[in-house]
Protein backbone atom coordinates (compact mmCIF):
# COMPACT_ATOMS: atom_id res chain seq x y z
CA UNK A 1 0.00 0.00 0.00
CA UNK A 2 1.51 3.04 -0.98
CA UNK A 3 1.70 5.78 1.96
CA UNK A 4 -0.34 8.41 0.39
CA UNK A 5 -3.61 5.75 0.56
CA UNK A 6 -2.37 4.61 3.77
CA UNK A 7 -2.29 8.04 5.49
CA UNK A 8 -5.90 8.92 3.73
CA UNK A 9 -7.54 5.50 5.12
CA UNK A 10 -6.18 6.45 8.35
CA UNK A 11 -7.26 10.23 8.25
CA UNK A 12 -10.70 8.79 7.04
CA UNK A 13 -11.06 6.03 9.84
CA UNK A 14 -9.73 8.79 12.25
CA UNK A 15 -13.22 11.34 10.68
CA UNK A 16 -15.49 8.58 10.91
CA UNK A 17 -14.67 7.62 14.55
CA UNK A 18 -14.80 11.77 15.78
CA UNK A 19 -18.19 11.50 13.76
CA UNK A 20 -19.77 9.07 15.90
CA UNK A 21 -18.43 10.37 18.89
CA UNK A 22 -19.45 13.54 18.67
CA UNK A 23 -23.34 12.69 17.55
CA UNK A 24 -23.82 11.26 20.67
CA UNK A 25 -23.59 14.02 23.19
CA UNK A 26 -25.91 15.61 20.53
CA UNK A 27 -28.47 13.47 20.57
CA UNK A 28 -28.72 13.20 24.17
CA UNK A 29 -28.51 16.99 24.83
CA UNK A 30 -31.86 16.82 22.09
CA UNK A 31 -33.54 14.98 24.44
CA UNK A 32 -32.56 16.49 27.02
CA UNK A 33 -33.66 19.81 25.82
CA UNK A 34 -37.46 18.85 25.34
CA UNK A 35 -37.46 16.87 29.02
CA UNK A 36 -37.92 20.27 30.36
CA UNK A 37 -40.75 21.06 28.52
CA UNK A 38 -42.82 17.87 29.16
CA UNK A 39 -41.99 18.33 32.98
CA UNK A 40 -43.25 22.06 32.84
CA UNK A 41 -46.25 20.92 30.83
CA UNK A 42 -47.12 18.36 33.74
CA UNK A 43 -46.50 21.37 36.37
CA UNK A 44 -49.29 23.24 34.88
CA UNK A 45 -51.98 20.69 34.68
CA UNK A 46 -54.22 19.75 37.33
CA UNK A 47 -52.76 16.09 38.20
CA UNK A 48 -49.99 18.65 39.42
CA UNK A 49 -52.08 20.14 42.09
CA UNK A 50 -52.91 16.58 43.34
CA UNK A 51 -49.15 15.65 44.27
CA UNK A 52 -48.41 17.24 47.85
CA UNK A 53 -45.26 19.15 48.51
CA UNK A 54 -42.95 16.88 49.09
CA UNK A 55 -43.75 14.37 46.29
CA UNK A 56 -43.24 17.16 44.10
CA UNK A 57 -39.79 18.59 45.30
CA UNK A 58 -39.12 14.58 44.68
CA UNK A 59 -40.28 14.56 41.52
CA UNK A 60 -38.49 18.02 40.42
CA UNK A 61 -35.35 16.90 42.43
CA UNK A 62 -35.09 13.09 40.84
CA UNK A 63 -35.75 14.71 37.04
CA UNK A 64 -32.91 17.42 37.79
CA UNK A 65 -30.55 14.82 38.63
CA UNK A 66 -31.86 12.44 35.89
CA UNK A 67 -32.87 9.82 38.30
CA UNK A 68 -36.02 9.11 36.17
CA UNK A 69 -35.98 5.39 37.34
CA UNK A 70 -36.29 6.30 41.01
CA UNK A 71 -38.76 4.96 42.83
CA UNK A 72 -40.61 7.12 45.63
CA UNK A 73 -42.69 5.18 48.29
CA UNK A 74 -46.13 6.90 48.37
CA UNK A 75 -49.57 7.25 49.47
CA UNK A 76 -52.38 7.64 47.52
CA UNK A 77 -56.39 9.08 48.39
CA UNK A 78 -58.68 7.87 46.26
CA UNK A 79 -62.37 8.33 45.57
CA UNK A 80 -63.58 5.38 47.22
CA UNK A 81 -62.17 1.77 47.77
CA UNK A 82 -60.42 0.60 44.41
CA UNK A 83 -62.29 -1.84 42.12
CA UNK A 84 -60.30 -4.53 40.49
CA UNK A 85 -60.24 -2.75 37.44
CA UNK A 86 -59.15 0.73 38.92
CA UNK A 87 -56.17 -1.76 40.93
CA UNK A 88 -54.98 -2.61 37.28
CA UNK A 89 -55.45 0.83 35.68
CA UNK A 90 -52.83 2.10 38.68
CA UNK A 91 -50.69 -1.04 37.70
CA UNK A 92 -50.78 -0.01 34.15
CA UNK A 93 -50.04 3.83 35.09
CA UNK A 94 -46.84 2.46 36.49
CA UNK A 95 -47.86 2.28 40.24
CA UNK A 96 -47.12 -0.39 42.57
CA UNK A 97 -49.51 -0.85 44.88
CA UNK A 98 -49.28 -2.82 48.59
CA UNK A 99 -51.93 -2.50 51.05
CA UNK A 100 -55.72 -0.60 50.00
CA UNK A 101 -57.27 0.48 53.56
CA UNK A 102 -60.48 2.44 52.56
CA UNK A 103 -60.03 5.07 49.81
CA UNK A 104 -55.66 5.05 50.83
CA UNK A 105 -53.68 2.96 48.52
CA UNK A 106 -49.60 2.41 49.97
CA UNK A 107 -47.21 1.29 47.39
CA UNK A 108 -44.28 2.89 45.23
CA UNK A 109 -44.22 4.42 41.26
CA UNK A 110 -40.89 5.70 39.65
CA UNK A 111 -40.32 9.26 39.09
CA UNK A 112 -41.20 9.22 35.38
CA UNK A 113 -44.55 7.41 36.02
CA UNK A 114 -45.66 9.96 38.58
CA UNK A 115 -47.83 12.01 36.04
CA UNK A 116 -49.26 9.20 34.25
CA UNK A 117 -50.47 7.79 38.06
CA UNK A 118 -51.83 11.65 39.10
CA UNK A 119 -53.43 11.95 35.75
CA UNK A 120 -55.92 9.13 36.93
CA UNK A 121 -59.58 10.50 37.20
CA UNK A 122 -60.23 8.23 40.70
CA UNK A 123 -56.71 9.24 41.97
CA UNK A 124 -57.57 12.39 44.24
CA UNK A 125 -54.00 13.09 45.87
CA UNK A 126 -50.23 11.78 46.34
CA UNK A 127 -48.61 11.89 49.36
CA UNK A 128 -44.69 11.07 49.50
CA UNK A 129 -44.24 8.38 52.43
CA UNK A 130 -42.74 9.07 55.38
CA UNK A 131 -39.87 6.96 56.49
CA UNK A 132 -40.71 5.00 59.61
CA UNK A 133 -37.88 3.97 62.57
CA UNK A 134 -37.73 1.96 65.43
CA UNK A 135 -37.37 4.45 68.79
Amino acid sequence: MKPTKLILSIFLMISVALIAASSVPIRDAQAFARAPEKESKFEESPAWQKLDLRMREAWRDANKKGRRKKRLECLLKTKGTISADERSLLEGAGFAPRSVIGNIVTGNVQVRHVPQVAELDFVEAMELAVPMSIK
